[in-house]
């Protein structure tokens, strides 16, 4: 597929996506990640983590789990006036069902596929990333920023 657009999923009827400008700058929120810090993913509550969830036309799918944590994060002792929250996340990745019932229907294709996930899990699993507050707000629009509503 030569898609140049990212496509949203589950829009309600009578909604339409603002542009194609907002969508592509959800999914394009990956590209240039630049991580501050690294933490086993077991150290960071993920409770109440939000999802978000991109998937190609090749079939992989990446989940990325994201949290912000407070001041309470920083420890005893160590508030501070300038102190801001942090925002941590940390990515799964694997094959997206449908993609094993169509769209990528050679199983070389599929194994391609596969290997990437493998690799992205093999690098990043266990593992929580401290990211830059623009990117967290990127990757957690809610689908209002992204919509029209029937009566605009």
């Amino acid at each position: 597929m030569d898609d140049e657009n990212f496509e949203l999923e589950a829009i309600p009827a009578g909604f339409e996506v603002k542009s194609d400008w907002t969508v592509n700058s959800l999914a394009n929120s990956l590209a240039s990640l630049q991580l501050e810090s690294v933490l086993p993913d077991s150290e960071i509550d993920w409770g109440g983590a939000i999802r978000f969830r991109l998937v190609t036309t090749e079939g992989l799918q990446v989940e990325a789990d994201l949290v912000e944590r407070g001041d309470e994060a920083q420890g005893a002792g160590e508030e501070s006036e300038t102190a801001e929250n942090e925002h941590w996340l940390r990515l799964v990745s694997g094959l997206y069902h449908t993609a094993l019932e169509s769209g990528v229907e050679q199983a070389e294709d599929i194994s391609v596929t596969r290997e990437k996930a493998e690799e992205i899990n093999r690098r990043t699993g266990g593992w929580a990333y401290r990211i830059p507050k623009y990117k967290f707000d990127s990757m957690t629009k809610r689908m209002d920023d992204l919509l029209k509503s029937p009566d605009s």
